[in-house]
């Protein structure tokens, strides 16, 4: 029996997620250093403008678990 999908090289998957990790990581540092800037902006206090960066994680985390979820069942067809 022969395995018609397609596999792709594994440096290639190793680069994919290396430049995921590295957006990732870029744009929670990114709005770490202009919380200041945006709550200037917006006339607030820092604790406040702060959630953006909770509310980014939180909506990254849960998209992350559910394009997981459906890639494990994907996978597994």
């Amino acid at each position: 029996m022969e395995d018609s999908s397609p596999h792709l090289p594994v440096k290639w998957i190793i680069f994919t997620v290396g430049i995921g990790v590295f957006i990732g990581s870029f744009n929670i540092s990114l709005l770490n250093v202009s919380l200041p800037t945006i709550a200037r902006y917006f006339d607030s206090n820092l604790s406040t403008v702060s959630w953006a960066l909770v509310i980014y994680l939180v909506v990254l985390s849960g998209t992350i678990l559910v394009f997981g979820r459906q890639t494990h069942f994907k996978g597994s067809e």
